[in-house]
């Protein structure tokens, strides 16, 4: 079991290693409760999926720690007869509080749809942190705060705990890996299944060392004093003690080392050398939940004098007690499930996007909320599109206060454009609704539009995204947005990445479909400028990524057929530290996409996804998709080269890729050169030869190819 500690707890130590001691505490110290003490808890929930936790996981971690904390706990027959002796029972007992900091009601769980997780090496952990993408902590002087997420890190922490006196305002609480939250299969690793991750943080914040006392040696103690708490005396003790000797107030054996795994029967070690041996049933070891079982005394002793010196004020939070007046009956739409939302079936998540490709059918979703203290079991449920005729039924629920769940609702046809479903709930249980202002809530979903033959899209347009197209924004963060900056023309499309801090997160931006007939060959152009923060050399960065995604069919299928980024995605050819904007053409780069293998696969639509990595802003101008419908003549002769005569300039038009092109020369009546390019199995079907600075005249074009008998020579007259 990975943890740390915030900040690093340093004791000061003596000549023989133990922690110093210090006097006993006055008579008026006490070391137990007198009575059983409800602690009220606040679980914070921060995952892209939170609802992936349920509310019944949260009701069976805070039975785990009420069972294990009162030692009450069945699973004790791994005990040897000496440890069942020194079993503690402690009088702290955990609810899921029923008020806010406010005074408001609650259940006790808040949750939050993000993709920030626990990280100790930054200064502040951003689950801990609104502003940073978690949750912040409620007063910690009247509430335990468990922050339930992922370790981002990659340190592989299951948990870690704030000792007494430790926290940092807010800060304070326990920080518990979702894989070792709980029993949930769906997402618990199987060694840490027993919510036990739990058990071993919350002794820590109740002052518990680890049960080796930390050295790797004899010479550890895992009753030595804390770090001092303000108004109390320096270094938080229970009581005097000398370390693991028998003078010691401690009764857990002197034990080398962390154990790991699952251990059996009487396991010795340096420095438990004889019967009963090492206490790794104890909760402040490292084994699997399944072979923990105990507390001792002791370390129940230690924990409750904690509770009274150093935690006092949650002996009388008013926490675990609804307040006064509270609600009764208050159904209310939570969250907008389909369109924009997700839902858990079985154990994977289903998600569900605020944009539909194409025209057609969707079920809408709902997830509805008890926020009354009785417990909910029917309510009318239901929507309207673009305020229509309500579409309503009566559904049967089982919810607790703050329990919720999805309603699924009868199918609607959704044609073009940007819809408006709002949906609403009343009659809980039969009776009215006691806060009916909460009872309605709106989601807009769109359906993409769609152009016929080619598509031209400038962005010069004070309307974004233009119509037609839509973006898909998931986290809800920074994402695709109109900027006053383009090429050649004001405005383009451009994504933040600069400032947008969600690394791997997907944006996209989504063109209408677009139909054709009879087409030939399709291809896709458009301007792009990029910059990077970093240098792309660095071994082992990650930078920002511009991709192309194409479906022929509303988004069931994609395939990608451009990606680029670092080098070859800049056109600022070094990196900077400021923040990018294109300035002038030489900043931009035409780029140009074949996308004849979809000739015969109308409609098709285009997605541009930004894959975020925190580096340097990205724009997009001059987006064309071209059509092109081939002579008969083309496909007859296999090249053609027009208009002849011509006034600018002229295209060579091959009807199959010319892979075997080598040069395209174009001579003028006199011989000489005025026009070249080499190419390596590169050539476009489609070569447009610019000639406007010549004089009019009489020109010629030579085309060689590996194979000297295509070769081809061509009279062309310039006017």
């Amino acid at each position: 079991r990975l943890e740390k500690f915030r900040p690093v707890i340093n004791t000061r130590t003596g000549a023989s290693g133990k922690a110093d001691s210090h006097s006993t505490p006055s008579s008026t110290t006490t070391y137990k409760t007198e009575a059983s003490i409800t602690i009220p808890v606040v679980v914070h929930i921060v995952l892209p999926n939170p609802y992936l936790v349920t509310d019944a996981d949260v009701q069976v971690q805070l039975d785990r720690l009420n069972l294990d904390y009162s030692g009450l706990n069945p699973d004790s027959t791994n005990e040897p007869a000496a440890f069942l002796a020194a079993r503690g029972h402690s009088q702290i007992q955990f609810c899921l509080a029923k008020r806010t900091p406010s005074g408001t009601l609650t259940s006790g769980i808040e949750r939050r749809a993000s993709l920030a997780g626990s990280n100790l090496s930054l200064p502040t952990d951003p689950i801990k942190s609104a502003a940073a993408g978690g949750l912040d902590g409620w007063d910690p002087t009247q509430y335990l705060n468990l922050w339930v997420g992922d370790d981002v890190s990659g340190s592989g922490i299951l948990g870690y705990a704030s000792f007494p006196g430790d926290g940092s305002g807010n800060d304070d609480g326990v920080f518990l890996n979702y894989v070792s939250f709980a029993t949930n299969s769906c997402y618990v690793d199987p060694s840490y299944n027993k919510g036990r991750t739990a058990t071993h943080e919350v002794g820590h914040y109740f002052g518990l060392y680890h049960i080796w006392g930390d050295d790797d040696g004899c010479a550890g103690d895992d009753f030595r004093q804390l770090p001092g708490v303000i108004g109390l005396p320096a270094g938080l003790f229970n009581p005097d003690g000398l370390g693991n000797t028998a003078a010691d107030i401690g009764d857990t054996p002197n034990q080398g080392s962390e154990s790991s795994s699952c251990l059996f029967g009487i396991v010795t070690d340096a420095c438990a050398t004889a019967s009963p041996g090492k206490m790794y049933q104890n909760y402040m070891d490292y084994t699997f939940d399944a072979c923990y079982s105990l507390f001792t005394r002791k370390q129940v002793e230690r924990m409750e004098w904690v509770l009274n010196n150093a935690r006092g004020s949650l002996k009388t939070s008013l926490g675990c007690q609804p307040p006064a007046g509270a609600i009764a009956l208050d159904a209310a739409p939570f969250e907008s499930v389909n369109p924009g939302g997700y839902e858990i079936v079985g154990c994977a998540t289903r998600v569900y996007g605020n944009i539909l490709l194409c025209p057609g059918t969707i079920t809408p979703k709902v997830r509805i909320v008890n926020n009354g203290l009785t417990p909910l079991t029917s309510v009318k449920v239901g929507y309207r599109l673009d305020n229509g005729a309500a579409v309503s039924q009566t559904a049967t629920v089982s919810l607790q206060l703050g329990s919720s769940t999805v309603i699924s609702l009868p199918s609607l046809n959704l044609p073009e454009g940007v819809h408006q479903i709002k949906f609403f709930t009343s009659n809980p249980n039969g009776s009215t609704d006691q806060v009916p202002s909460n009872d309605t809530l709106s989601r807009t979903i769109t359906v993409n539009g769609s152009v016929s033959g080619s598509l031209v899209e400038t962005f010069q347009g004070a309307t974004f995204p233009p119509a037609g197209w839509s973006v898909f924004n998931p986290d809800g963060s920074i994402t695709w947005q109109r900027n006053s900056l383009g090429n050649r023309n004001p405005g383009s499309a451009y994504i933040n990445t600069f400032n947008y801090t969600a690394n791997d997160a997907q944006d996209a931006l989504i063109t209408p479909r677009v139909s054709y007939s009879d087409a030939d060959s399709v291809k896709l152009t458009f301007d792009v400028a990029a910059a990077t923060f970093s240098d792309p050399r660095t071994p082992g960065i990650t930078l920002d990524t511009l991709e192309i995604q194409v479906t022929k069919d509303c988004g069931n299928t994609f395939q990608t057929v451009y990606k680029k980024w670092g080098e070859s995605l800049r056109t600022l050819p070094t990196p900077t530290e400021d923040e990018y904007f294109p300035s002038g053409t030489a900043q931009w780069r035409k780029d140009t996409v074949d996308l004849t293998a979809y000739a015969a696969q109308s409609p098709i639509q285009l997605l541009f996804i930004v894959t975020n990595n925190f580096e340097n802003n990205i724009f997009i101008d001059n987006v064309n998709l071209t059509v092109r419908q081939v002579p008969a003549r083309l496909k007859e002769e296999g090249l053609l080269i027009l208009p002849n005569p011509f006034r600018t300039s002229f295209a060579v038009w091959h009807y199959q890729q010319p892979v075997t092109l080598r040069y395209l020369n174009v001579y003028n009546a006199a011989g000489q050169l005025v026009w070249t390019k080499g190419y390596n199995r590169n050539a476009e079907k489609y070569i447009t030869i610019d000639l406007s600075s010549q004089a009019p005249g009489v020109y010629f074009v030579q085309l060689d190819y590996l194979d000297e008998n295509l070769n081809v020579r061509q009279k062309l007259i310039k006017y």
